[in-house]
């Protein structure tokens, strides 16, 4: 095939759902192949073949197809490109044909090979521009002389992985997680959001006035300068001030954030930094809101321009009336904050009556007042609920308690208290709608269901399908046997298989398993498989069969392939053969009786047939040699002979041993062209390789072999064949000694033309194959020659 255009690779989008995919580029074989599933984040898995795909198409010009075992999932790309081995199995022999179909494929593979080399230099990118004088492209050159001088040795090859003109971004320095924003603008951080929540605002506080210095919060050395503003650090200043120095040798590293003066920022983004020490300490000085209950603070004049060291009164809502908020800010920092006052007011009055203890007190809130509950006792109410669990039986007084007989109200399954009465207008309910009947005769509807009686049960008990089947036509079941197994009385009425190549043992269940004096229960057992099974009894059990010859002590009978058997148990210890083919097979023959009217003095060879319709007479006997032949439809038998002619139809075999035509040919009556009958096994038996003797004159019988084989030892001459077979091919097989270069002249008879004979391989071993027909009993024609086979 030709390879007419560069094509080595599809790719095909997934769906989750197509398997096929063509491959139009012809390839050579199936492995030449490799197919790759491709993530939406670029990662690549390979696939195998004959596990995750099938390919088909290999030789063939238009290509094939693969068919994935999986459906690649959506958002996947499928790839399929040819990988072609860098093998060579073409090998031609020197002086040999040359196929063109062998050559073709060889420089197919060649092509598929510089396809997918060209494939994979295109993938590494452009190459640098080569120049004549120096290798080196104009670009290269630049950059080589714009190195300083002294800085060659040594110097930063990569800076955080990266060479050329690198750009350096945070995840270089190991500050993926840091925001580019200025202090001024930062958010607040997760965790000072929380912190903050717990703190109370000051808008609720009221403006308290406070003065102190920057030290009383730990921050005497923070000047107050704006973020703008702020100037550059002695620090920050002289690593500013660091330039290269040429003269200085350089090791290649990696950059870190403290290369670029942040080595105590952490890699964190604003929305997760922590709370700083300064702000952890600025929080504590403010009062948490958890402490500060959920009463709604209003600020008040008083309160806001009160003095340090003064006090000031507030209204706080919820508080009861006659109460004020009393503030003492003697510490700025920590304000005391103190309910004073008498409550007036919503007083709760008690009961009318006395309470006496342990007696139930009540609020009314309608009232506002609180009410004795009507002289229940504290340690009686703990058992009043909606479920209750009674430590000790209740007695319900007679006329002033009831219990609900409503079937709504008790719902059939509940563990609600129900009265006689409703239990017994359920009982009614029940018999009025036949959900339960009376005991005697009762009219079953729909599908009833009662327990199977055990096999061989003969009483009054209901008989349920189960032991029906069990008992009468139908199996009961089925069991599969391949290796020894002992049925019980479950397995009564069921067909046992046994299927195996080796012999094994069935066990019957043991006698008496129905219970004494129970009988009836019959197993079924058939072969089908190839080896003999062996049934035998248990315990003091026996099987029993007189036709068969097996009296009360015998313990088991053999099924052969393709027999059954069927045994019935009478109770007890006995099972009885009473059917199956193992019976038929193994019943003991009666010797048949004497027909009578028939001639005595009958002889060993004696043939009767019937001459009349109720009488047998006895067919003369005669000389061996003969056969019985059939006298036609109501004609008798008689001994003759067979004719070829009249009584043989069809092909007629014709055995080794006779004389002349009639004969089966040899091998050597073939060879010879004897008059004999061949067969097509001496024909091509006829045919086989035969031996030539080395010699300097190599004689050749044509009789004896159209096919020779001779290996020369030195230069010979293949003398004019004997016994010319006219029509017949004459192939000699030479083979080169261990020397090689060995020559061969030929006889008179063989002819070869105006082209002369053929040369032989020289190499050692080689062997060439040298073709003539045998045109008259004087010539053999050269027809070619076969090299290096």
């Amino acid at each position: 095939m030709t390879i007419p255009s560069y094509d080595n690779r599809r790719t095909y989008a997934g769906d989750g759902s197509t398997t096929a995919f063509a491959f139009p580029p012809p390839f050579t074989a199936n492995t030449d192949l490799v197919v790759q599933i491709q993530a939406a984040d670029g990662a690549t898995v390979t696939k195998t073949l004959g596990m995750d795909y099938m390919a088909a198409g290999a030789g063939s010009p238009a290509g094939g197809s693969v068919t994935m075992t999986a459906a690649p999932t959506t958002g996947t790309t499928l790839i399929i490109y040819r990988d072609v081995p860098l093998t060579q199995s073409v090998d031609l022999q020197d002086g040999g044909p040359l196929p063109a179909p062998t050559i073709n494929r060889a420089l197919d593979r060649i092509t598929m090979w510089g396809q997918r080399l060209k494939e994979q230099v295109v993938a590494l990118g452009a190459l640098a521009n080569q120049t004549a004088a120096g290798l080196m492209s104009p670009a290269d050159k630049a950059k080589l002389d714009g190195i300083q001088a002294g800085a060659q040795v040594n110097t930063v090859t990569s800076v955080a992985g990266k060479t050329g003109a690198v750009t350096l971004v945070k995840g270089d320095v190991s500050l993926g997680n840091v925001d580019n924003i200025s202090d001024l603008n930062k958010p607040i951080s997760t965790a000072t959001q929380a912190a903050l929540n717990t703190k109370a605002n000051t808008s609720a506080l009221a403006a308290v006035a406070f003065s102190g210095a920057k030290a009383d919060v730990g921050l005497g050395n923070v000047d107050n300068t704006a973020d703008t503003n702020k100037p550059v650090s002695s620090a920050q200043a002289a690593a500013d001030t660091a330039t290269l120095n040429s003269a200085k040798a350089y090791t290649d590293s990696k950059a870190n954030k403290a290369s670029v003066g942040l080595g105590n920022v952490d890699n964190t983004s604003d929305l997760n930094k922590p709370i700083s020490t300064a702000t952890q300490a600025a929080l504590d000085l403010k009062a948490n809101t958890s402490s500060l209950g959920s009463a709604a603070f209003q600020p008040s004049t008083a309160f806001a321009t009160a003095a340090q060291g003064a006090k000031a009164d507030t209204a706080v809502q919820g508080l009861q009336a006659g109460l004020n908020i009393e503030i003492d800010n003697t510490d700025p920092l920590h304000p005391k904050v103190t309910a004073v006052g008498s409550a007036v007011g919503g007083d709760v009055t008690g009961p009318a009556g006395g309470v006496a203890a342990n007696e139930v007190v009540l609020f009314d809130g309608a009232t506002g007042k609180l009410i004795k509950g009507s002289g229940i006792q504290i340690a009686n109410v703990a058992k009043i609920n909606a479920v209750q669990t009674w430590t000790t039986k209740p007695t319900f007084s007679v006329g002033a308690q009831t219990i609900s007989s409503d079937p709504a109200a008790n719902p059939i399954g509940s563990n609600d208290v129900a009265s006689t009465k409703y239990v017994f207008d359920l009982f009614n309910y029940f018999y009025s709608t036949g959900s339960i009947v009376g005991r005697d005769s009762p009219a079953f509807t729909g599908n009833p269901t009662a327990p199977t009686p055990q096999a061989g049960d003969n009483d009054t008990s209901i008989t349920t399908t189960a032991f029906v089947k069990a008992v009468l036509g139908n199996f009961a079941g089925f069991v599969f046997a391949n290796a020894n197994i002992a049925l019980t009385a479950a397995d009564h009425g069921k067909a046992i298989q046994a299927s195996a190549a080796s012999p094994f043992n069935i066990a019957l269940p043991a006698g008496g398993a129905w219970g004494a004096g129970l009988a009836g229960p019959a197993i079924h057992v058939f072969n089908h498989g190839t080896a003999d099974v062996t049934i035998v009894r248990q315990g003091s059990d026996f099987i029993y069969c007189p036709p068969a010859g097996l009296g009360g002590a015998n313990t088991s009978l053999i099924l052969r392939p393709g027999e059954d058997v069927v045994l019935l148990n009478r109770g007890g210890t006995e099972w009885d053969v009473c059917g199956g083919s193992w019976l038929a097979s193994n019943a003991i023959v009666i010797p048949p009786k004497v027909l009578a009217g028939l001639n005595a003095g009958f002889a060993v060879g004696d043939i009767l047939y019937a001459d009349t319709t109720t009488t047998l007479a006895k067919l003369a006997g005669v000389a061996g040699g003969n056969v019985l032949r059939s006298g036609g439809v109501g004609v008798a038998p008689s001994w003759g002979k067979v004719g070829l002619t009249t009584h043989v139809s069809g092909t007629l075999s014709v055995a080794n041993g006779g004389t002349g035509a009639t004969a089966l040919a040899t091998t050597a009556n073939v060879q010879a062209g004897a008059a004999f009958i061949p067969t097509m096994d001496v024909v091509l038996s006829a045919m086989g390789w035969v031996a030539l003797t080395d010699a300097a004159t190599i004689a050749v019988d044509h009789a004896g072999g159209v096919n020779r084989a001779v290996t020369i030892g030195g230069n010979r001459t293949i003398s004019s064949p004997t016994n010319a077979k006219p029509g017949w091919p004459l192939n000699i097989e030479i083979t080169q000694d261990g020397t090689g270069s060995r020559t061969v002249s030929w006889g008179p008879n063989f002819s070869f033309g105006v082209g002369g004979a053929p040369a032989l391989s020289t190499a050692a071993g080689a062997v060439d194959l040298v073709c003539f027909v045998c045109r008259g009993t004087n010539k053999f024609v050269y027809t070619g020659i076969v090299r290096g086979i």
